[in-house]
């Protein structure tokens, strides 16, 4: 019986997990779409839970009506409104995982109240992500708010995967790792958490170039020095990735599969420079965006559970006490 809750927990936990990463992508369709006050209002759309199809099913002052902070609304688009739509309610899906997650951790014996106060947690920060992203309408995607709104996304993950934590050292006896390698690891992931907040003020001012500008040339041209910035924190994590897969490969015999890990954390990084060269070299392809930033966020969750690894397998083994 315990054992059918515990699973139904970790079963819940996953689908929690994975419905935030839809939240993620989801998010950056509609950066990518500029669809982000495709809604003005919040938590309704335009007055309605049902957005309308055309302007027409629209009153004659929604410009002034549906906008209380007195920013300036563009033209009516129904492809940008659902965009943001069903965001939102990707946003709700999520919020109900979530809350059965919690559900789950209830009914988990009373000894183990540590899942129990994660996933509280998780919930606790899915309300105030979804506050930010009311300030982010509000503010008419004010600067920074964007920025903090990933961050938290993505502090919510390391929640979750925290969480799930047994689900990555299972089959993973204790070897005698050195604690410092995961404490190397730790900081990598924070230097990742840096990077990704300077992607996302690197976007909100491709965003502002966009609107003043028609070239996509042009806008790669004028972007300022935070860009070079980004990329020279890109090369920081590569360079101590690059060294944190060299040392496990040399200890490959303790832990195969923590050295397997490790290419796969330093494969996915290659992959998001790459994507980051295309949309840098390439006039910012509308494709290739939220594939950047998707990306961005399965390595952070690929670097944080390294580390998780690295932190299980740093307890000394039995033959070291021997």
């Amino acid at each position: 019986m315990e054992d059918r809750a515990i699973g139904r927990f970790y079963q819940a936990a996953r689908i929690a997990l994975f419905s935030v990463y839809l939240v993620i992508l989801a998010g950056a369709v509609v950066r990518t779409t500029g669809s982000g006050m495709g809604c003005p209002d919040w938590p309704r759309c335009f007055g309605q839970l049902i957005p309308p199809t055309r302007v027409e099913q629209l009153p004659p002052d929604w410009k002034v009506r549906y906008n209380p902070h007195g920013h300036e609304l563009e033209d009516f688009n129904a492809a940008k409104t659902w965009t943001e739509f069903i965001n939102r309610d990707i946003g709700v899906l999520s919020g109900l995982a979530t809350l059965w997650m919690l559900v789950c951790a209830w009914r988990l014996p009373s000894a183990r109240r540590g899942p129990l106060l994660l996933s509280l947690l998780v919930l606790v920060l899915l309300a105030f992500q979804a506050w930010l992203g009311k300030k982010v309408v509000d503010t008419n995607l004010r600067e920074n708010m964007i920025t903090l709104h990933m961050v938290m996304a993505a502090v919510i993950v390391f929640v979750l995967l925290f969480i799930l934590r047994p689900y990555w050292t299972v089959h993973q006896p204790a070897a005698g790792m050195p604690r410092w390698l995961a404490s190397l690891q730790l900081g990598l992931v924070f230097l990742g958490l840096v990077q990704l907040a300077l992607g996302t003020q690197v976007r909100e001012q491709v965003d502002a170039l966009l609107s003043q500008l028609d070239d996509r040339t042009a806008v790669t041209a004028a972007l300022g020095p935070m860009v070079y910035i980004h990329r020279s924190f890109s090369l920081l994590v590569l360079a101590g990735t690059v060294w944190i897969f060299l040392r496990l490969g040399r200890m490959r015999h303790l832990q195969p599969g923590l050295y397997a890990w490790g290419l796969g954390v330093l494969l996915l990084l290659v992959a998001m420079i790459v994507s980051g060269m295309v949309l840098y070299y390439l006039a910012l392809p509308v494709a290739v965006q939220p594939v950047h930033l998707l990306l961005s966020m399965l390595l952070l969750s690929a670097m944080f559970i390294l580390y998780l690894r690295l932190h299980a397998a740093a307890r000394p083994s039995i033959a070291s006490r021997l």
